[in-house]
């Protein structure tokens, strides 16, 4: 039994399923061929949908059917002609709707709608002209009605009490029209499709649509869920392709967002409850679109705009924009940032952004010309290319901030890293290239750091460019650049307007040679039409290897390492290098407002074989190494005038024609002053001092540098002491003035004598007054006076008088005969005089001698031929012929000899000179003791003596024998040699020479003599008339 009854509850169960489905089938092949109409449900289900009373409303409906809608919906019962009343006037109609009742509610035979469905309404917005907003639904529209109702929705807090038990609402294919009478517009809004959804935490909504704008449809979502418990409404918007004009006509609160003038895909979100909005409008959007942004009034035209995203929130009640994300492409530029945005002081903005990728077009672009109108314009002109890499900017500015011109410092702040920028920073001057750096700008400075770039060909490795705001409201510019490079590129760089190097410091860059590592400091006003007042510059270099061809005249500077100052003012320059190959210190400091004038300080050491180079004659007696020190001024790239000084301790100075010697490693010093005047470099205040000589003078040279003039005040050395001048002869050579009381000439006289000697002077006309004129160590002239012509290869006249060993009077002449044949001649009353300053005689004593001598130029022949003529010389010891004539035992003579002295009557001596040797040929003196023939030669170069001869005694007798026609011949001779006669020779060394006769001779008759030796007549004196020698002093 048991058993049965599940059987028979399976078949009851079976069968009622069984049966509903059949319903269910012919339901459905029904419900195919049309809607049923259950309009005797009607009076239940308008009951079912009454709103809450406190809204004041009466739902009412024409018929209801059931009606298959799809498979995925089923079939649901519609109610049709559907109206809204208040106090029964018609203020919205539904024309169908779909309802669905709690199932449960119909078991306990209630009627609870659980859904409703509202398909293809018409929703009408409308703006009157006064700005009032009114609402609509169907084809009614009760003016104010539906807003009030809202109003009563919000401020009678219904929502708290469940407006009605619906579950859920949906409204699909809606169609919504705004009318703008205000603004004479129309905007629909089809298939717009709005969900409503209530559950035990609140009501959930989302309302998607799509509005038709100008033949564009621009989809919208709007989401929100009602919280139960906290009572507030969480909002969603979100949009797609939405324009702001849209909206921005009709809200005075978003005005501001029709500056974005592009249409933009995101969205809006907030929270409200029965006050109001709660909290920030938050909001994420991009555009979708290029377009315009304006942001008037901080930037004065609109920027377009590739792309714009934003994210943040707004503060409605301060209407306050905040930026978490900002993004905005234009073109190549981008920018992100956050920050904020106010109506606050006119219209604030607040942003702390990046930017990458910005050409230098688009900052000339973007950058507005009401922000740092200055700076924008010296940037706009400057700045000819380049790129921003990135880099960071802080904007916080007012519109009225603008207007007043109040920006501060931190107002704009912009830090960004440039590379391949392209400046002119000076009109005329090269840009500088690819460059890369940093830049930083704010209201009151421009600052650009510089890494790297060119200027021309030069590298810059570091600097900087600064633009600053002064107190006057002018801005200033300060560019620093340290570039590394050829001298010569460098330079070429300060060669233009308007430093102008060459111009302004006789700089010529294409005579410089070297590297360098320089730096350039430039000051100016921000312009470009620049004049060199308004322009301050420095530039710092350190050369290597510097050269400047042709510093001052013929002179090359090259090897210097020097550090170059150049100023708007002045030039320095400090090193060392060479000058012409001579190691030198260099001080150069030159003044721009000083007629270009250059103060040079130069100290080296220069050795005998940098002088070389010179190749000037009077450097060639100096050997070793001379410490100088130059301090002088150039002007034109001449030296003006200077003090020089010369250390010349490690040389050696050979002053051969003062017979001086300044040995190495002994002091002596050189200095003087120097002045250009015109054509002509003045040498004053002339001063060589050293141990052993004394010279103070002047001089003047010209541009070939020939002398034009020497005054010499002081020439005082242990053999000399004297002063002489020397000027420029008309038409050419010298003439040259010696006074003083000692004059050394013996050297003078040697060269003279030397045959092989080439003087190399120039046309001379010399004048010598002098107390003494030293000739040798014996020999010398007191009360001298000398006239000398030198026309430039020999001595063509001399004329020189004076005292010999201040005893007798002496004349010593050159002349000239036929242009071409010269003589040398010399006259004096007191023979004695000179015989004794040969060193041959101890003591001499009167006499008159006459020597006149050819002056050969023939290499092959003597300097000298000629002959000397004596007349009554008494000489007194001569060591020499006392020994001849004590080996000849002739004592009646040597006590003559010894006593008053043996006196020659006449004399006649034949001779030539050549090379330092005196060559005596067949020599005759008279006298009464004895006679004398002798020949040979005095070697002064080898200071040694070859002479022989003949010494006749009692020459007085001798010669009466001789007298006797035939027995005269037989026993004296025919040469007058004498019945007796000595035959000597004296060879040696001058000091100690040998001296012999020979005894066999000394006793053999004349005729015996004639047979061994055949001697020769010289030929007759010349007059002193002849020899145009007047008369001298006894």
């Amino acid at each position: 039994m048991i058993s049965k009854i599940p059987k028979y509850i399976f078949g009851a169960i079976s069968s009622i399923i069984l049966l509903t489905l059949i319903v269910i089938v012919l339901l459905f092949i029904r419900l195919q061929q049309g809607p049923i109409s259950i309009t005797f449900l009607t009076p239940y289900f308008q009951e079912a949908i009454q709103l809450n009373p406190e809204l004041e409303l009466d739902v009412t409906v024409d018929d209801c059917i059931l009606k298959w809608r799809s498979f995925d919906k089923g079939f649901d019962i519609s109610l049709l002609g559907g109206k809204i009343k208040k106090n029964n006037n018609l203020i919205a109609s539904i024309p169908e709707m779909f309802i669905s009742f709690n199932v449960n509610k119909i078991l306990e035979r209630k009627l609870q709608v659980k859904s409703i469905e509202i398909n293809a309404p018409i929703f009408t917005i409308e703006r009157k002209k006064t700005g009032e907003f009114d609402i609509g639904i169907g084809g009614y529209k009760e003016e104010d009605e539906i807003i009030e109702t809202l109003k009563q929705v919000q401020i009678k807090k219904i929502l708290k009490k469940n407006i009605t038990d619906l579950e859920e609402i949906k409204i699909f294919n809606a169609e919504l029209i705004f009318v703008d009478k205000l603004l004479d517009k129309k905007l629909n809004s089809k298939n717009t499709n709005l969900v409503i959804k209530k559950n035990d935490s609140g009501i959930e909504s989302v309302l998607v649509s799509t509005i038709k704008e100008k033949e564009k449809n621009i989809p919208i979502k709007i989401s929100s869920f009602y919280d139960f418990e906290t009572k507030v409404f969480d909002v969603g918007v979100n949009f797609s392709k939405f324009s702001t004009s849209l909206i921005t006509p009709y809200f005075k609160k978003v005005e501001p967002l029709k500056k974005i003038n592009f249409p933009l895909e995101g969205g809006l979100s907030f929270k409200a409850n029965e006050n109001g909005l709660i909290g920030n409008l938050s909001f994420n959007f991009f555009s979708v679109e290029e377009g315009d942004l304006d942001l008037r009034p901080f930037i004065e035209k609109s920027i377009f705009v590739n792309l714009i995203q934003a994210s943040g929130e707004v503060d409605m009640s301060q209407n306050k924009v905040y930026f978490n994300d900002l993004y905005i492409s234009s073109e190549s530029a981008k920018f992100e940032a956050n920050g904020s945005i106010s109506d606050s002081d006119g219209g604030t903005i607040k942003l702390n952004g990046k930017i990458r990728d910005w050409s230098n077009n688009d900052l000339k672009r973007l950058w507005p010309q009401n922000i740092l109108p200055p700076v924008r314009g010296w940037y706009l002109k400057s700045i000819k290319s380049g790129k921003i890499n990135d880099g960071e900017v802080f904007i916080d500015i007012s519109s009225n901030q603008l207007k007043r011109k109040e920006l501060n410092n931190q107002s704009i702040v912009a830090k960004l890293n440039v590379s391949n920028v392209s400046l002119q920073y000076l009109q005329s001057f090269p840009h500088l290239n690819k460059a890369r750096g940093f830049i930083q700008i704010n209201p009151k400075k421009f600052l650009g750091a510089l890494e790297s770039g060119f200027v021309a060909d030069v590298p810059i490795s570091e600097g900087s460019i600064e633009l600053n705001l002064n107190s006057s409201k002018k801005w200033i510019a300060d560019i620093d650049f340290i570039g590394k490079g050829k001298n010569k590129e460098i330079l070429n760089l300060l060669n233009n307007h308007p430093i102008n190097v060459s111009e302004k410091f006789i700089l010529n860059p294409n005579n410089i040679t070297g590297k360098s590592t320089s730096r350039v400091v430039l000051n100016f006003p921000v312009r470009l039409d620049l004049t060199l007042e308004e322009l301050n510059f420095a530039a710092i270099s350190n050369l290597s290897n510097f050269g400047i061809k042709d510093l001052v005249n013929g002179v090359d500077l090259t090897n210097a390492d020097m550090e170059l100052k150049i100023t708007k003012n002045k030039l320095t320059a400090n090193g060392g290098g060479n000058l012409n190959n001579i190691p030198v210190k260099i001080n150069w400091n030159q003044l721009l407002n000083s007629n270009e004038e250059v103060d040079v300080k130069i100290e080296g050491l220069v050795s005998s074989k940098n002088l070389e180079s010179f190749n000037l004659e009077f450097l060639k007696m100096i050997d070793g190494e001379v410490l100088f020190n130059f301090n002088g001024k150039i002007v034109k790239n001449k030296i003006s005038n200077a003090e020089v000084f010369l250390d010349l301790y490690k040389s050696k100075i050979d002053l051969d024609y003062f017979n001086y010697v300044k040995e190495y490693n002994k002091p002596a010093t050189i200095k003087f002053n120097y002045r250009n005047s015109e054509k002509f470099s003045i040498f004053e205040k002339f001063e060589y001092n050293s141990n052993d000589i004394v010279i103070y003078g002047d001089a003047e040279i010209n541009e070939s540098l020939e002398l034009v003039r020497l005054d010499v005040e002081k020439f005082i050395s242990p053999l000399n002491d004297i002063s002489f001048s020397i000027r420029k002869k008309r038409p050419k050579g010298y003439l040259v003035a010696v006074n003083g009381n000692n004059l050394y000439a013996e050297n003078y006289v040697k060269k003279f004598l030397d045959s092989e000697l080439k003087f190399n002077f120039p046309e001379i006309k010399l004048f010598i007054q002098v107390n003494k004129m030293q000739f040798t160590k014996n020999q010398f002239l007191t009360n001298s006076k000398t006239e000398i012509e030198y026309n430039g290869n020999q001595i063509e006249s001399l004329k020189s008088t004076g005292k010999l060993n201040d005893e007798g009077h002496i004349i010593a002449k050159i002349i000239t005969k036929n242009k071409k044949d010269k003589y040398f001649l010399i006259h004096t009353k007191n023979a004695g005089s000179i015989a004794k300053s040969t060193g041959f005689f101890e003591d001499a004593k009167g006499g008159t001698l006459l020597i006149y001598a050819k002056i050969n130029e023939n290499k092959n022949q003597p300097l000298f031929d000629g002959k000397m003529v004596l007349e009554n010389i008494r000489l007194i010891k001569v060591p020499l012929l006392a020994r001849i004539l004590s080996l000849a035992s002739l004592t009646g003579i040597i006590e003559v000899f010894s006593g008053e002295g043996i006196l020659f009557v006449k004399g006649d001596i034949p001779f030539s000179y050549s090379d330092g040797n005196l060559l005596i040929d067949d020599a005759r003196l008279y006298g009464p003791p004895l006679g004398m023939r002798l020949g040979g030669s005095f070697n002064n170069a080898e200071d040694k003596v070859d002479i022989s001869g003949t010494i006749i005694p009692a020459y007085t007798i001798n010669s009466i024998l001789g007298q006797i026609p035939l027995l005269g011949s037989l026993l004296v001779g025919q040469k007058k040699e004498g019945v007796f006669a000595i035959s000597y020779q004296i060879k040696g060394p001058k000091s100690e020479p040998f001296v012999g006769i020979n005894p066999i001779l000394s006793l053999s008759p004349g005729f015996i003599r004639d047979f061994f030796s055949v001697f020769k007549s010289g030929p007759a004196p010349p007059t002193l008339e002849e020899l145009e020698i007047g008369g001298l002093p006894d």
